[in-house]
């Protein structure tokens, strides 16, 4: 604004200094519509620039919206897959009481049972011993069926003559 204060061109002696000539006035509204232009391109600058920015905002706000979209639609299958897997709250709690229950017996089981370990030891010695006679009379029952009941009598003499028990 410092060009209206300051006349076009240097005021003369002879000029009066209240008013304005037409030339002067030609030359301040040329200037004051340079400037006006100057200032409107600045403005348009200013609103394409701004345009741009929303547009580029608008369009990343945009990716972010589908991205987080695409993420709850993911979530949401996980949550439905969850929920077909997950029991209801009183079936939940109908197991934990059954389970429970089992605990119990069990745990009382062992309890009861803890006393007789010395004899369980004793009766699983002897099962031990009864498979192995079970085993040897299976071995000898299968030899005397392919061997038959001479061929038996003859390996036990055969072995009997060679550990020099008969001569």
């Amino acid at each position: 604004m410092s060009e209206a204060h300051t006349p076009a061109r240097p005021a003369l002696p002879s000029e009066a200094k209240d008013h304005v000539t037409m030339r002067e006035l030609e030359q301040r509204l040329e200037a004051m519509g340079r400037l006006m232009d100057e200032r409107t391109r600045y403005e348009r600058e200013i609103l394409s620039t701004r345009e741009n920015s929303i547009k580029e905002a608008l369009a990343i706000a945009a990716i972010e919206t589908r991205r987080r979209l695409d993420e709850l639609n993911h979530s949401h299958e996980l949550a439905l897959e969850n929920w077909a897997r997950s029991l209801p709250r009183d079936m939940f709690e109908d197991f934990k009481k059954e389970n429970d229950r089992w605990r119990e017996t069990v745990g009382t089981f062992i309890t009861k049972t803890e006393p007789l370990q010395g004899q369980m030891a004793a009766v699983v010695s002897r099962v031990g011993t009864i498979e192995t006679l079970g085993n040897k009379l299976s071995g000898a029952f299968i030899l005397l069926g392919i061997m038959g009941l001479s061929g038996v009598l003859a390996l036990i003499l055969g072995i009997a003559r060679l550990s020099g028990a008969l001569e």
